[in-house]
């Protein structure tokens, strides 16, 4: 069961990353609204419901974290890694900033550790 588990997550993982990777088009909404630049309504949806996808792979991650999934080491690189494209994602941030509240609270905690300092304010 735990394999499974953590192989479901990994395919989650692959899906969101060849779903940019593979779509120039969605790689330029990206690089746009990371750099604040403005985006049709079409766009913005796009670019929402992939950070909506990426944070609730992340809350899974979270959650399978705390239960015993992973060793403590692995938890702790699957953070590591979550507060770096936090740290370079402009439009990660902005989309938690809106919506945090629809998690979790210990996710909510873990998450607003790792955002840049004032990024919600």
């Amino acid at each position: 069961m735990r394999a499974q588990m953590r192989n479901d997550i990994t395919q989650g993982e692959l899906t969101l990353l060849l779903s940019t990777a593979e779509s120039q088009e969605l790689a330029d909404i990206v690089v746009r609204a990371n750099n604040g630049e403005s985006l049709t309504p079409a766009e913005r949806l796009r670019v929402g419901l992939r950070s909506e996808s990426t944070f609730r792979l992340w809350q899974n991650v979270h959650f399978q974290g705390r239960n015993g999934t992973y060793d403590e080491e692995e938890f702790r690189k699957h953070l590591d890694t979550m507060e770096q494209v936090l740290q370079g994602s402009r439009a990660f941030v902005d989309y938690w900033c809106r919506n945090s509240q629809i998690y979790p609270v210990q996710f909510q905690d873990e998450i607003n550790k790792r955002i840049p300092s004032g990024a919600c304010d």
